[in-house]
């Protein structure tokens, strides 16, 4: 990773509450910063001055930031205002500087009516060939506050796919540079929440295949961990069995402790039906930490 970390901005305590966020990732990844902010086009007002306005807000903006976050980043900081539709520009910004990563807050209300961060955190998710760090910041009396940037423990989920495969590098380049300690969870689904108990020897034969299924995922484990072992990493395995994905995930970050989750989404229509790749989203929208995702492109892309 050698491009900058992008965060974009609409001007509201949210979107910064994931300042802290891309700083600490720009130092621990060793790379720049780079603040984008958008003056979106309001359809029913065709009115110049207000546009000039608009433009010139998010210019003076994007300076105010800029300057408050020299010095603590891990390489340059720079950045640009904007103007047109958000998550377009925000794409266009990313490949033009370059960007190794996207940092955004999942939603924020900003001034002069440019609520756009939550919807543009959602196509981020989907269509950006980058990964996405994705901070929910909590409101307490008024104010945003985003979980502390430290990060001592990353949950990787792996299903064994080549999308699980990614996600699992990225989370064990971050786990390197936090000096993290890395969980690797394999959710072996179980059906016999949801088995027909009428028919003869199903829970029976569901049991044997989620045993078996076990033992594999197990096996798969004890050869991950030595790998990422032997590059100096501290690592532990997990396996559980459960018939919901997304429950499985955020009940063993909450027993690990996470501080960060590493999740992997394909295609660019949208979710696939994948295990990881159909969970993902529900999971973003349920952890209260941050979750690092990387988008799979279509094979046929």
């Amino acid at each position: 990773m050698k491009g900058p970390i992008l965060i974009p901005l609409d001007g509201s305590e949210f979107s910064e509450a994931a300042l802290p966020w891309a700083l600490e990732v720009s130092r621990r990844l060793g790379v720049g910063l780079d603040v984008v902010s958008v003056a979106e086009p309001i359809p029913t007002l065709d009115d110049a001055d207000w546009n000039f306005e608009a433009e010139r807000w998010v210019n003076e903006y994007v300076d105010h930031i800029v300057d408050e976050c020299s010095g603590k980043a891990g390489g340059e900081v720079s950045g640009a205002g904007v103007s047109g539709y958000p998550l377009d520009r925000i794409l266009r910004r990313a490949d033009t500087v370059g960007a190794s990563v996207l940092v955004a807050a999942t939603h924020g209300r900003g001034p002069i009516a440019r609520a756009w961060l939550g919807s543009v955190a959602d196509g981020l998710l989907r269509t950006a060939p980058i990964p996405v760090l994705l901070v929910r910041p909590a409101e307490i009396e008024g104010d945003a506050i985003a979980p502390d940037p430290g990060v001592a423990q990353i949950l990787v989920p792996i299903d064994g796919s080549a999308d699980s495969e990614a996600a699992l590098e990225l989370a064990a380049t971050w786990a390197h540079a936090f000096d993290a300690k890395l969980h690797v969870l394999h959710v072996v689904m179980d059906p016999n929440e949801i088995a027909l108990r009428y028919l003869p020897r199903t829970p029976e034969l569901a049991r044997i295949g989620v045993d078996e299924a076990t033992a594999r995922a197990k096996q798969d484990l004890r050869g991950i961990v030595a790998d990422l072992s032997d590059s100096g990493l501290d690592v532990a395995a997990h396996v559980t069995g459960d018939a919901h994905g997304p429950r499985a995930i955020l009940r063993t970050a909450q027993s690990v402790g996470a501080d960060l989750l590493v999740m992997a989404t394909h295609g660019r229509g949208g979710i696939q039906r994948a295990l990881l790749g159909s969970v993902t989203d529900k999971v973003v929208r349920s952890a209260d930490i941050p979750v690092l995702v990387t988008h799979i492109p279509d094979a046929s892309s």
